[in-house]
C-alpha cells in the first residue's frame, strides 16, 4: 500500500527495497525485530551515546521528576526498551528473546513482585539526599539530567557492611547496570518496596523541636 501511494505520488515506479530502506526502523519494530544498525559513523555514534552511553542520566533524570508510580515505571520501561534496542542494533544482531521479556527476566532477578512499587521507590530514593544525593548536569539544556549520584548511606558501614562499591556512581553507564546498583544499595538497607522506605523514612526523621 505504501508503495502505491508512493508511486502514484512520484509517477512512476518504485522499488520494494527503497520502501524497506525508508521505513526500516517501523517496520522492523512492527515485525517484533531489531533494525540494523545505520550506516554512517555519525549515526553510529549518535545512536551510541543516545540509547547506551547517555540513556540512564536522562532516565533517571526523569524518573527523579515523575508524578505518580505509572509514570515512573513509563520512563524505567521505556529506558530498558530503548537500550535493549540500541545495544542490539550496535552489535548489528538480532535478540534472542523479546524487549518484555528481557525486562521481565531482569524485574525477577531484582527480586521486584510489583513494578510500579518498585519505580516509586526508586523516583522516591532520587529526591532522598539520606539515601541518594544526585547530581545534576549544569550549563546545558539537559539540566534534569543525573550525571552521578552519590550513595549516601554507604559512608558508613554499619548501615550497609557488605556493600561491595564505593559511594560515588558515575551515571554514565549502561541503564540495567545502574539500576542494578541502586536496587542492591536499597537492598542492603533493607529497604526492598515503598512501604520499607516509609518505615526507613521514620526511623530516621530527626524529631521535630518544640
Amino acid at each position: 500500500m505504501v508503495k502505491r501511494a508512493m508511486e502514484e505520488a512520484n509517477g512512476r515506479r518504485i522499488a520494494t527495497c527503497r520502501v524497506f530502506n525508508l521505513f526500516g526502523d517501523v517496520i522492523c519494530t512492527a515485525l517484533g525485530r531489531v533494525p540494523r544498525r545505520p550506516i554512517s559513523i555519525k549515526a553510529v555514534e549518535e545512536m551510541i551515546s543516545r540509547e547506551l552511553v547517555y540513556k540512564s542520566q536522562y532516565t533517571l533524570g526523569r524518573l527523579a521528576h515523575a508524578p505518580d508510580p505509572r509514570t515512573a515505571w513509563s520512563f524505567i520501561e521505556l529506558g530498558l526498551r530503548a537500550w535493549f534496542l540500541g545495544i542490539h542494533r550496535m552489535l548489528n544482531a538480532q535478540p534472542r528473546i523479546e524487549a518484555t521479556e528481557y525486562i521481565n527476566k531482569l524485574l525477577t532477578g531484582w527480586g521486584v513482585r510489583n513494578r510500579f512499587d518498585f519505580a516509586w521507590l526508586l523516583r522516591n530514593a532520587l529526591n532522598d539526599d539520606r539515601l541518594v544525593k544526585v547530581e545534576h548536569a549544569q550549563g546545558t539544556r539537559y539540566t534534569a539530567d543525573i550525571v552521578g549520584f552519590n550513595l549516601t548511606q554507604t559512608r558508613s558501614r554499619e548501615d550497609c557492611p557488605n556493600w561491595p562499591r564505593g559511594s560515588r556512581i558515575d551515571a554514565t553507564n549502561h541503564l540495567p547496570v545502574i539500576l542494578t546498583i541502586i536496587r542492591g544499595y536499597l537492598k542492603c538497607l533493607g529497604i526492598n518496596t515503598y512501604l520499607d522506605y516509609l518505615r526507613w523514612l521514620g526511623d530516621n526523621t530527626p524529631p521535630t523541636r518544640n
